[in-house]
């Protein structure tokens, strides 16, 4: 099967090599693309499944394999050491997609280091990334956020940013929170897959790197994705099927996403016997669901290995228009020669009051020693240091004298 060769997906933090871990089991055989995984815990990263030559333990002299234990300057300086490793293992792809949730050490500290490696070398990137349930507190949210906001929009071609609370939406109270963990995971995975295979070239629709990149061009969108499964033994119609379950996925947050966003990605992935008549009649029922004003992806791959299933996947983005201006002002420089000025604020009329010039006083006072009173005095060139500095060395307190103003 003839690929886009250089596709590279970068598992990043713990649950970023345990995405890595499933995808790398997802993948079609034959699929030429390359799956690394960087942490600095060492049970997580043997324990993704990822191939032992495309792992690196980051910082193992310095944080012995243990992790950063959620601290993200820790994580910014593991990864920092690692910089050459780092290079020396993503390579130079023709694009890489970054997977990993943000919120912990690791990968929101590192995350930084991977956007700074792939600028220097013209590598373009994508991160797609899980923001803390909002159970896991403030503290971690706003890190996650500041990770986005002062790390990647300057370098990155795009930023999903995908809430985990979305499954609120779908799950009942009673869901354990290590199956809403792996939901959120393994939505996050096929997600990864679906992006990935909508890359590959010779297929009925196959959009190029720089369509998605020109879509989500340095800008962070907050997205919401939707996985469907179905199986030729549902019926004739099975894409449909497919298209049915995924708008009721757990981390679309009901079709109403797809309808608001401002960019469409959407997949449709299926066996040899796919036929075209089905691509189109699945993505024109999927039109029908997306707003006027978005700017859509939108492709089919065709995978033998896929059989008899069919998979649609769609990722709805909405993007941070504020966030997108904060970039702009950051990148667009000031004219040769000229000074930066601030914003003109308007002069406020004010009105004059009579000056206060009356000096206040400390008030200092001999205290006793308390429980300290009958205690050995601390003597130091025969002097109590115990004492105050200003009693012990009769230091005279000057009270500055008031000149009236004219």
């Amino acid at each position: 099967m003839t690929v886009q060769q250089g596709l590279t997906v970068l598992g990043l933090g713990s649950v970023g090599v345990a995405t890595a871990g499933r995808l790398q089991n997802m993948l079609p055989e034959g699929l030429q693309v390359r799956v690394l995984a960087i942490d600095t815990d060492k049970n997580k990263l043997e324990n993704s499944g990822v191939a032992p030559e495309n792992r690196l333990l980051a910082a193992q002299d310095w944080r012995n394999g243990r992790g950063c234990g959620g601290e993200v300057l820790d994580g910014q300086r593991a990864l920092s050491h690692e910089r050459s490793s780092i290079e020396k293992l993503i390579g130079t792809p023709e694009f890489l997609l970054v997977t990993a949730a943000f919120g912990g050490g690791t990968a929101t500290g590192g995350a930084g280091i991977i956007q700074s490696i792939c600028r220097k070398n013209d590598i373009p990137v994508i991160f797609l990334v899980t923001l803390p349930f909002s159970q896991e507190g403030h503290s971690r949210r706003q890190a996650a956020e500041e990770a986005i906001r002062q790390d990647l929009l300057t370098g990155a071609e795009a930023v999903l940013a995908l809430p985990n609370d979305l499954l609120y939406s779908v799950l009942p109270p009673a869901t354990p929170v290590l199956q809403a963990y792996d939901m959120a995971n393994r939505e996050l995975a096929e997600t990864a897959l679906a992006i990935t295979l909508l890359l590959t070239q010779n297929n009925i629709l196959a959009p190029e790197t720089g369509d998605l990149a020109a879509i989500l061009h340095r800008k962070k969108g907050f997205c919401s994705i939707g996985v469907g499964h179905a199986v030729r033994a549902d019926g004739a119609d099975c894409c449909l099927k497919a298209l049915e379950k995924m708008l009721q996925a757990p981390l679309l947050g009901g079709a109403d996403k797809i309808w608001n966003a401002d960019a469409v990605i959407m997949s449709l992935i299926g066996g040899s016997d796919l036929s075209i008549g089905e691509v189109r009649q699945t993505l024109d029922a999927a039109m029908e669901f997306i707003g006027p004003s978005a700017k859509i992806l939108s492709g089919a791959s065709v995978e033998p290995t896929f059989g008899d299933r069919v998979m649609v996947c769609c990722v709805t983005v909405k993007f941070d228009d504020s966030a997108d201006e904060q970039v702009l002002r950051t990148e667009l420089p000031a004219a040769a020669g000229a000074t930066a000025r601030k914003p003109r604020q308007a002069k406020q009329k004010t009105t004059k009051q009579p000056a206060n010039n009356a000096q206040q006083e400390f008030a200092f006072e001999n205290q006793s020693k308390g429980m300290m009173e009958k205690t050995q005095p601390v003597i130091w060139n025969g002097e109590d240091l115990d004492d105050p500095t200003w009693r012990r060395r009769s230091t005279p307190i000057d009270k500055g004298t008031v000149i009236a103003a004219e």
